[in-house]
């Protein structure tokens, strides 16, 4: 993503609500939910960077691109937010999620919209 801004392109990344960095919310928390990052353990192994059952130490799988030196590991730890709470799934939720995008990229002007992940479905 860092070429399109070095190309002039205007650059906005979006997280739906309560994922990725915008999962830092005022929404109660879902007792009866285990996110991935309940544990660092969980998060390491949904990721597949390789095995980790504590109290054993963090393996990683032979032939990994990820870097496993500490500062590597330290920033992978970092990107973690917590999940608080389910998305909603309603035919609401999603016209006001795509209402939204359209709002923004009315303003924007053109654009190329590129989508990732759990966000994907949003465009």
């Amino acid at each position: 993503m860092v070429i399109l801004p070095r190309r002039g392109w205007a650059t906005y990344i979006i997280d739906q609500p309560r994922r990725g960095r915008a999962g830092r919310t005022r929404a109660p928390a879902m007792a009866h939910a285990v996110p991935t990052t309940a544990c660092e353990s969980s998060a390491w192994n949904a990721f597949r960077n390789g095995i980790w059952a504590p109290p054993d130490r963090a393996t990683v799988f032979l032939g990994t691109q990820f870097p496993h030196d500490p500062d590597s590991v330290e920033q992978f730890f970092r990107q973690q937010t917590p999940d608080t709470g389910a998305e909603p799934r309603t035919l609401a939720h999603y016209r006001f999620m795509g209402d939204t995008l359209a709002a923004l990229l009315g303003r924007t002007g053109p654009a190329v919209l590129v989508t990732h992940s759990n966000s994907g479905k949003y465009g």
